[in-house]
């Protein structure tokens, strides 16, 4: 399995830590390892009750969902695909709610 060699980092969102350049090691790890990340990640952010995550946690998931489109597209199923979508607007929405419910909290 190769691990991406981070180059920056960018803080976002309350202190959280994320990479912003990847380098790519030259060995490739297998696909569904790489779905196997978003997909966990997507989970982590999903079932987060920690409001002040939840901005981190969409963050991490949208990052891994981008990053494995990027470097898999030619192999992804169509169904993945749709799953990958399908994740992606559910992101969207978590973020709109966690959104709304931080503004609530500052009032």
């Amino acid at each position: 399995m190769s691990i991406p060699a981070i180059s920056s980092l960018r803080t976002i969102e309350k202190g959280v830590t994320v990479a912003t350049e990847i380098e790519l090691a030259e060995t490739r790890e297998p696909q569904h390892m790489s779905e196997n990340r978003w997909r966990a990640l997507y989970q982590a952010a999903v079932f987060e009750v920690d409001p002040e995550k939840v901005g981190a946690r969409v963050t991490a998931a949208e990052i891994a969902i981008n990053t494995h489109v990027f470097e898999d597209y030619q192999r992804l199923s169509r169904d993945e695909r749709a799953d990958m979508q399908r994740a992606l607007s559910a992101l969207d929405v978590l973020k709109l709610e966690s959104d709304k419910s931080t503004a609530g909290e500052l009032k």
